[in-house]
């Protein structure tokens, strides 16, 4: 899940070169009420001490990365608080 990492650029070119022929990625929307809930919840975990975040990444963003790496959108589910997307790697061969 791409939201559990701060850097969403450098998890994308570390994870994608070892994907065979599949990548697929869950995030949650770019929505206000998203970002709102990532900030309530991000202000709850600081409370308790608790160092875990989550992060709203953009989601075009990803999306040209995976495209520059050569990468096409196969398919993609959404619903209320996710989008989750599969890509096909292009053929090593």
């Amino acid at each position: 899940v791409v939201c559990c990492y701060p850097d969403c650029e450098s998890l994308l070119h570390a994870t994608v070169p070892l994907a065979r022929r599949y990548y697929a990625l869950s995030l949650p929307h770019d929505r206000w009420y998203m970002r709102a809930y990532t900030a309530w919840e991000n202000r709850r975990r600081d409370r308790t001490g608790n160092p875990f975040r989550t992060f709203i990444h953009p989601p075009g963003r990803i999306r040209a990365l995976l495209e520059e790496a050569g990468c096409r959108l196969l398919g993609r589910r959404l619903s209320l608080a996710w989008d989750v997307r599969l890509y096909e790697r292009p053929d090593p061969a």
